[in-house]
């Protein structure tokens, strides 16, 4: 199941002191280290997403901690059987929760380079980017589905983007929300408004008030 959060740039500081006590204590310190304040918000509000997941999906409603594979991927210490992945951008947070590995990316859409295009896209991609009508859009999309690819198996930024082509990946879930794609890699190919639940500022008032 796939849980978003948009609107997360419309939040301020109070959200950071409202919800400071429904984090983990590992997840407070990571929180802490942040130095602005619009990281801090997207990294609690990303949190909270996952623990009303876990409540609705597997009736788990605790602080949860993390612990690490080798490649860098968090798994949860107490219930390492229940995967899942995080995702967060300037105005939206997500996660996926399943019974087997998945992966899950959400991107603003934004203006960038060619240069950084290359670096991404292959040569056909590339050349499709080019002639798109929103040239930003179409690399938001790619870059997010090959992004939640490879947090399917926790490659993530250390994968060479262009040598394989978004679209030969199947096994995806590509939403488009106001201003930005999420997808999730692992979770079948379900109708999209099925496996996604939107959740509002007043679900999230309502589960931790």
């Amino acid at each position: 199941m796939i849980y978003i959060i948009d609107e997360i740039d419309a939040l301020d500081n109070s959200f950071i002191k409202n919800y400071w006590t429904a984090l983990s204590t590992q997840r407070q310190i990571k929180t802490q280290k942040h130095p602005f304040d619009e990281k801090k918000i997207q990294s609690i509000a990303v949190y909270l997403l996952l623990r009303i997941a876990l409540t609705k999906e597997y009736n788990i409603d605790e602080p949860v901690e993390f612990d690490f594979l080798t490649s860098g991927k968090p798994v949860l210490a107490k219930y390492p059987h229940i995967h899942f992945n995080l995702s967060h951008c300037k105005t939206a947070v997500t996660c996926a929760v399943s019974t087997s590995p998945v992966g899950i990316d959400i991107e603003h859409i934004k203006p960038i380079s060619e240069k950084v295009a290359e670096r991404v896209l292959t040569q056909q991609e590339f050349s499709q980017y080019k002639l798109a009508p929103n040239p930003d859009e179409f690399f938001c999309k790619i870059w997010t589905v090959k992004e939640s690819y490879h947090k399917l198996s926790g490659d993530g930024l250390r994968a060479d983007f262009r040598n394989f082509f978004a679209d030969n990946i199947t096994d995806k879930i590509l939403y488009e929300g106001e201003n930005y794609f999420c997808c999730a890699c692992g979770l079948g190919t379900n109708e999209a408004n099925i496996m996604i639940k939107k959740i509002g500022r007043e679900s999230i008032e309502q589960f931790y008030g």
